[in-house]
C-alpha cells in the first residue's frame, strides 16, 4: 500500500469506476449504463485529485483505493467539484443536477459533526471483492487512529 501518486491516478480512477458501477447511489447519479463507467472514471478522477492534494489517498495498485479526509478538512470543495457538476449537467441537464443536489443533501444530513477521520471513498476491484482487500487498505489508517486515540492523522505518513 502507498499514497496515490500521479502514475497511479488514471488506473485508480478506473478501478473506482468499476468498483462503483453497481452502487445504487452511483446508478442514481449516473443512470445511463452505456456511459456510466466512463462518467464514473471522470467523477473519481476529480475526487482523487482533491484527495491527493490532502495527502490521505492510498492504493494497493490494481486492487483497491481509499480516500480519507482528516477532521476539519473538506473532502471536496465546491471549486473542486466544478468538473463533476459540469459532467452531470452536460450529460443529464437540470434533472442530473437535481439528483446531485438530492444525493449531496442526503449525505450531508447523515454526516457526523464530531471530529473524525472521514472515509470518503473506498473501492476494491470487483473481481477481488470479498477477499479482505478492503480491510487491508483501511487497516493501517484505522490502526493508527486506534493506537493514538486520535481522530486526526497529522503524524500519519
Amino acid at each position: 500500500m502507498h499514497h496515490v501518486i500521479p502514475d497511479d491516478h488514471d488506473k485508480s480512477a478506473a478501478l473506482l469506476a468499476r468498483s462503483f458501477d453497481g452502487d445504487p447511489q452511483m446508478r442514481f447519479l449516473f443512470p445511463d449504463p452505456a456511459t456510466r463507467v466512463a462518467d464514473l472514471t471522470d467523477f473519481f478522477s476529480t475526487i482523487l485529485g482533491a484527495g491527493v492534494r490532502r495527502g490521505h489517498t492510498y492504493t494497493i495498485p490494481g486492487r483497491a483505493v481509499s480516500l480519507w479526509a482528516p477532521p476539519a478538512v473538506t473532502a471536496l470543495t465546491d471549486d473542486e467539484a466544478g468538473p463533476i457538476v459540469e459532467l452531470i449537467a452536460g450529460r443529464y441537464g437540470a434533472e442530473g443536477i437535481a439528483r446531485l443536489v438530492a444525493l449531496s443533501e442526503a449525505m450531508a444530513t447523515h454526516h457526523p459533526t464530531d471530529p473524525h477521520m472521514y472515509l470518503f471513498i473506498v473501492g476494491v476491484e470487483p473481481s477481488l471483492q470479498g477477499q479482505g482487500i478492503g480491510l487491508a487498505i483501511l487497516g493501517p489508517t484505522l490502526a493508527h487512529c486506534d493506537a493514538t486515540d486520535e481522530a486526526a492523522l497529522a503524524a500519519f505518513p
